[in-house]
């Protein structure tokens, strides 16, 4: 098929393909790979059934008041005036349930 003749035209030699990453990772995750997106699951699953609320006063916004913890969807405190979710701490736990995920991750990957 290849000649060494000068009216032939390409190339005269092997083709080298490049050597596949023996460390590939398998098309579906491992024990050690599902367990930081288990954790993350299940965080924020627990977020969603146990968000914390607060009641803000209708005259004065600094005035705050805790609520308990209870479902994003319920209509508990729905019926109390300026009843809504606490954003912020919402949020700073939400990021504490990724940070801990993260965190496993990490351990996994590099034990």
């Amino acid at each position: 098929m290849w000649s060494d003749s000068t009216t032939s035209v390409g190339f005269n030699g092997q083709i080298e393909l490049p050597k596949l990453n023996q460390r590939m990772s398998p098309p579906f995750p491992t024990r050690a790979r599902r367990q930081p997106i288990l954790l993350l699951a299940v965080g924020w699953a627990l977020l969603c059934v146990f968000s914390p609320w607060q009641q803000v006063h209708p005259s004065d916004n600094s005035l705050v008041q805790t609520l308990s913890r209870a479902p994003l969807w319920t209509t508990h405190y729905r019926a109390l005036p300026g009843a809504e979710v606490d954003a912020l701490e919402f949020l700073l736990e939400a990021c504490l349930v990724l940070c801990l995920a993260l965190l496993l991750r990490t351990y996994h990957t590099n034990p």
